[in-house]
């Protein structure tokens, strides 16, 4: 099962109304149409949800029944699934969503047309799946990232713990105590991941308290792992790890500064052609003292979206839009 990608594309249409030309009108229930063309961009796309906010009132000094919208594919002149919802950002119009169906290659061109603005009764979508949902954010592909349930992370060590003590958000997060150096680590699930493909990893941090001699760093440390789930390390493999910390070393300026405060810290980086699978590691390296993990994400990055460009409103021919 492939998993559906999503991408917005704010535009508000203010396009005086023109007759349809060139391209039939494919259902006669509807009296305006505007066409969607979509460039794939340099990447395969595999059932992409693509997006657009039409502002309506703007276009026909009238609001539209958001479930009265349909999307349909120009090349094989059949209905699409899509949904259609008030898009409260934009005053007045909706936000208009639709699956590029299968396998798109990279640049690729589509057609869609977005109907809408009927007049009597329009019978309800057939082909509306309740599981097509627009996706508030990208896919984390680390289990129980909260800390919020127990499972998915091993935990070594008596000093390493899910704690309600604190937390950045919800109702825990995972806490360290290290008494001396490198003494408790946690170990996430193991993970797929996709070889040379872009990933953002982040957290939120917080160090309660350190020893003042300090020299070491709250990290998360990503080992990339190959198709048998085994690791590869140098000199073998120089591009085996990425990490990710919070140093509460002296040399760092701001170290005393964020003591008892959470931290958010991010890392972009690009995967091995070798990579199959990850896995996350916590821990205090070379720390000596308490911290906390909150919100750890890891997800995949789409350096570019597809191109979406709106034509003009079309009314159906026949109708008067007056």
């Amino acid at each position: 099962m492939h998993r559906i990608k999503f991408v917005i594309c704010i535009i508000t249409v203010l396009s005086p109304l023109v007759f349809a030309e060139q391209f039939p009108w494919l259902d006669a229930n509807y009296n305006y149409r505007i066409k969607a063309s979509v460039d794939s961009g340099m990447y395969i796309r595999k059932n992409y949800v693509l997006s657009v906010d039409i502002n309506f009132q703007d276009l026909l000094k009238n609001s539209i029944d958001a479930n009265h919208i349909r999307v349909f594919d120009q090349e094989t002149q059949k209905e699409v699934p899509s949904i259609a919802k008030p898009a409260v950002e934009s005053g007045g119009g909706n936000l208009i969503a639709w699956l590029m169906q299968g396998k798109v290659e990279p640049l690729s061109e589509k057609q869609y047309f977005i109907y809408f603005g009927g007049s009597g009764e329009i019978p309800e979508k057939s082909n509306r799946p309740a599981e097509f949902n627009i996706p508030p954010t990208r896919h984390n592909l680390i289990s129980n990232p909260d800390f919020e349930e127990n499972g998915h992370w091993l935990m070594e060590g008596k000093g390493c713990e899910f704690s309600d003590k604190e937390m950045h958000n919800g109702k825990r997060s995972l806490r360290i105590n290290n008494s001396k150096p490198s003494e408790n680590d946690c170990y996430s699930d193991i993970f797929e991941m996709k070889p040379n493909h872009s990933y953002l990893l982040s957290s939120w941090f917080k160090v309660s308290k350190f020893a003042a001699n300090n020299d070491g760093c709250l990290l998360i440390e990503l080992t990339f792992l190959d198709k048998n789930q085994k690791p590869r390390t140098p000199p073998a493999e120089e591009n085996y790890r990425a990490l990710l910390g919070l140093s509460v070393s002296p040399a760092e300026e701001d170290a005393a500064n964020f003591l008892g405060k959470w931290v958010y810290e991010k890392f972009t980086f690009t995967t091995p052609e070798w990579v199959n699978y990850g896995k996350v590691r916590l821990r205090g390296y070379k720390f000596i003292g308490e911290g906390y993990f909150d919100e750890i994400r890891l997800c995949e990055r789409m350096p570019e979206k597809p191109k979406i460009v709106l034509g003009k409103a079309e009314v159906r021919p026949g109708f008067s839009a007056n």
